[in-house]
């Protein structure tokens, strides 16, 4: 993914000085599009969402995984945003194929309008509608927000069942959550994940590998 639309000058360099508001929406909640250092970034109400913390998150837990040596033939990722994960894998990862679910309607219009993305198949659905996904992956990555809050879906331990069901042998499954909002999740954590590490002192993501 990368920006197709250049800034004027002038707010590329104030962009180096104070992060410069590009566009707001309130619809369906309140999101931030922000340039800093010269970068899209972002940000809801209460939390990053693409493209700095949360990226920094994703590139200190992909570092210690090791996920830059490895290859990846096929990838899902559920909760696009503005693609900071899929930027990571691209620049520092070998996937061949990538598949990405995001349903919201400002953030879709946003990659619209700012990206060339064509190197994603984005799929414009609520990730909880996986029941027709036929493919497998070897590494899925779940990273779903509404502001600092996960959809209830993730809570059951049957929709993790769904996406170990579409998992390659020995692929991973990484869920991204924040450490100051604890899940109140219907199943024990450690039932389904292997271990979970905090990263940037704000995340902490938890690690499924398929051995079977």
């Amino acid at each position: 993914m990368k920006l197709k639309k250049s800034f004027p000058f002038s707010l590329k360099l104030a962009s180096f000085f104070y992060p410069v508001t590009i566009e707001k929406s309130s619809t369906p909640y309140e999101l931030e599009l922000v340039l800093s250092k010269n970068k899209l970034i972002l940000n809801s109400k209460n939390a990053n969402q693409s493209n700095d913390s949360l990226e920094q998150a994703f590139n200190e837990c992909f570092h210690r995984l090791g996920i830059y040596t490895k290859e990846f033939n096929n990838v899902l990722v559920l909760g696009l945003g503005l693609g900071s994960v899929v930027y990571l894998l691209k620049k520092n990862g070998n996937i061949n194929q990538l598949t990405a679910y995001e349903n919201n309607p400002q953030i879709l219009a946003w990659l619209e309008k700012y990206y060339d993305y064509s190197d994603v198949q984005i799929i414009s659905k609520s990730a909880d509608k996986i029941d027709t996904v036929h493919a497998m992956f070897d590494l899925i990555l779940v990273d779903l927000f509404i502001d600092t809050q996960t959809p209830d879906f993730l809570n059951d331990f049957f929709y993790w069942e769904k996406l170990k069901s579409i998992t390659s042998l020995n692929g991973l499954i990484i869920w991204n959550t924040l450490t100051q909002n604890p899940h109140q999740v219907k199943f024990n954590l450690n039932d389904f994940f292997d271990k979970n590490a905090e990263v940037q002192g704000m995340n902490r993501m938890w690690l499924k590998k398929l051995t079977s």
